[in-house]
């Protein structure tokens, strides 16, 4: 039986959220206008290596320093965590950049409880984490 490779999980996880691309998810405008213009282009360029180094490097950062916050904080936000995964995969000869998409396709890869910006133009998520311990590099 062949195990799936990382790109196929991330191709899963693409597949299961038609929301989700490179920079995070689909976001609306109160007009309901689409946040930006290069949502398809970019929901392509998830099956690219490159977003797979991203993920990888997202996933081993979040693997090392998570901390799971107590149950009636909201969490942390995506965006955030994004950055100290970057200074993570700079010190640790991983990706130096990790779009705020492969973040997201990393926690939900490891099963991370997340909930969406509603009703926001905030293409991030909240991930049931405490900032304590993700304070890498700051």
């Amino acid at each position: 039986m062949k195990h799936p490779t990382v790109n196929d999980q991330i191709a899963e996880v693409i597949a299961a959220h038609p929301e989700l691309s490179l920079y995070g998810w689909k976001c609306f405008y109160p007009s309901g206008k689409c946040g930006y213009d290069n949502f398809e282009s970019d929901r392509q360029r998830t099956a690219s290596d490159d977003f797979a180094c991203q993920v990888a490097t997202a996933k081993e950062f979040i693997e090392r320093y998570h901390n799971p916050v107590q149950k009636r904080r909201k969490g942390v936000g995506s965006y955030y965590l994004k950055h100290n995964a970057e200074k993570f995969g700079r010190d640790n000869g991983m990706s130096s950049y990790v779009s705020n998409g492969a973040f997201i396709v990393a926690a939900i890869l490891l099963e991370m409880r997340i909930k969406r910006f509603r009703h926001s133009k905030n293409c991030g998520v909240f991930l049931a984490l405490s900032k304590e311990g993700f304070e890498y590099g700051r």
